[in-house]
């Protein structure tokens, strides 16, 4: 049996189209559908992309057809700190709550 490591946080690179995948192990293991997550598309340029919502949120991720770049996906409780507040919606639709 697996478990969610208490304030851990998970960073998987080209995420996106396993975004669905993530979602439900990290939930599987314990994991709270209201943590956060932020997923990046092209982290390392000027051009960069934000959208954050929480782990609920992030199955949306692999339908977002718009995001043509590589995503860097974020999990866990250290990006509630993280200054996020001009992010984007992770799902589309959805009002952002990241605890």
């Amino acid at each position: 049996e697996h478990r969610v490591a208490a304030g851990a946080t998970a960073a998987v690179y080209m995420g996106r189209r396993v975004a669905d995948r993530i979602a439900a192990r990290l939930l599987a293991a314990g994991a709270s559908p209201g943590l956060a997550a932020v997923a990046v598309e092209h982290a390392g340029r000027a051009g960069r992309r934000v959208l954050a919502g929480t782990l609920g949120d992030l199955a949306a991720l692999a339908a977002r057809a718009a995001l043509a770049g590589p995503v860097l996906v974020l999990v866990g409780a250290a990006l509630s700190e993280a200054g996020i507040a001009t992010a984007e919606e992770l799902a589309q639709g959805r009002h952002r709550r990241v605890a």
